[in-house]
């Protein structure tokens, strides 16, 4: 899907967990090694940015390119 549309998208790898409260998030893993990701297309190229707040920030951090 991310490779038609100039979007964000979320991608989480085993053990791994998105905590969303009110407008906040955070990121849950229960194993040091899984990560959680954010996912962005911009034209043709497709970019890969681990998320790696364990603190709650504000989640409109997750939608700005």
């Amino acid at each position: 899907m991310m490779r038609t549309l100039d979007d964000i998208g979320i991608a989480l790898e085993n053990n791994c967990a998105l905590v969303i409260k009110d407008d906040r998030f955070r990121i849950l893993k229960s194993n040091e090694n899984s990560n959680a990701y954010r996912l962005y297309r911009t034209k043709d190229r497709l970019y890969k940015q681990v998320l790696s707040n364990y603190d709650f920030i504000n989640i409109n951090k997750l939608f700005q390119l």
